[in-house]
């Protein structure tokens, strides 16, 4: 995909301050969310480090919101 693509898709989308970069974040995240390990994700993302794995992949945190809530 040309970088004239990837802003005329942006455009077309309706999206700000969205770079194709922010697609391996989402992606690593998916994974790590779906139960893949994170040597298995380290090597799918070719990451050299776990702690690399880390700085992509979060977990949701939906689940914290019960905990905030008072009972």
């Amino acid at each position: 995909m040309t970088n004239s693509a990837w802003h005329t898709a942006l455009g077309k989308a309706g999206l700000k301050d969205f770079r194709f970069h922010d697609l391996r974040h989402t992606w690593a995240s998916w994974h790590r969310q779906a139960g893949t390990s994170t040597d298995e994700l380290k090597d799918l993302g070719g990451w050299k480090s776990r702690v690399m794995v880390d700085r992509y992949a979060k977990f949701a945190t939906e689940h914290l919101a019960l905990a905030t809530s008072p009972h």
